[in-house]
């Protein structure tokens, strides 16, 4: 499940399929909210995990100067 940036409706990204008709439909990166129509990019789960792991430690390290 996925929530919408825009509106916030949480819908399955699998649900709705690019329908602008461009070059890229295949493979297009973009997904589009069937409740608002924003079109936008999901970030992928290691770009993700990477930005917790480093968000991490630069909490720790502002905590630790206290």
């Amino acid at each position: 499940m996925t929530n919408c940036p825009l509106c916030n409706n949480k819908f399955d990204e699998t649900s709705e399929d690019c329908h602008t008709g461009c070059f890229m439909s295949h493979g297009c990166p973009l997904i589009k909210c069937p409740h608002c129509g924003y079109e936008f990019v999901i970030e992928s789960k290691t770009v993700n995990f990477f930005k917790k792991v480093l968000g991490r430690k630069e909490n720790d390290r502002d905590t630790k100067l206290d």
